[in-house]
């Protein structure tokens, strides 16, 4: 009786470790084709004639990618997705209702964008945020990695269904030296750059 509970355990164990492998492996495959269609605008990249690593801002200067001004409000329309900016606010602490309180490093402060994204193809998929922050001195910013348990409501990681609009924040934590800022946003297949002035 023992060797049969003890076998339904490995089982279940092992169908609970191939499930969390598989989930982990479509995320990854999510994140992936993400990057891909994002490569041009936030990958640093070297060649063989200049080994110095380019911003995302350099290397869409070099593509000839075209730079089109959206404003706080304005809807993007994108290659998987739609997305509207709704405000954006700086804080030196972000919390939620069920974490800890993270607190922006020393010279730091955290940008709050909420944000509406709708998911326009026909299937589900996790979004995983790949939208980078420029600041005035040209300085680039992925979004802030700690959100999850930070910040209710938080984009990232976010499953999207289709033709359901979500709303939610995403997080970047800058320097506070840095007086102005754009979010920046590249449409997969084009060379059409969004950028949405936040201060």
């Amino acid at each position: 009786m023992k060797q049969k509970i003890m076998m339904g355990v490995v089982a279940i164990a092992l169908l609970g470790v191939g499930f969390i492998a598989g989930m982990e492996y479509k995320a990854y495959q999510v994140r992936t084709a993400l990057q891909d269609a994002f490569s041009g605008v936030t990958n640093t990249t070297t060649n063989s004639d200049d080994t110095t690593a380019r911003t995302a801002m350099e290397q869409t200067q070099k593509e000839n990618m075209v730079t089109i001004d959206k404003a706080v409000g304005d809807e993007i329309a994108l290659a998987t997705l739609t997305m509207t900016v709704i405000n954006s606010e700086e804080k030196q602490t972000i919390s939620s209702s069920y974490g800890s309180p993270k607190v922006a490093k020393e010279g730091t402060k955290f940008v709050v964008l909420n944000v509406d994204v709708t998911n326009t193809t026909d299937s589900a998929f996790t979004l995983f945020p790949d939208f980078l922050l420029v600041d005035d001195k040209g300085r680039e910013y992925s979004t802030y990695s700690d959100t999850i348990g930070a910040i209710d409501n938080y984009l990232n990681s976010r499953k999207l269904s289709p033709s359901i609009k979500e709303t939610g924040y995403l997080v970047y934590e800058i320097p506070s030296d840095a007086m102005s800022y754009s979010l920046i946003v590249a449409k997969a297949g084009t060379k059409e750059l969004y950028k949405v002035e936040l201060k």
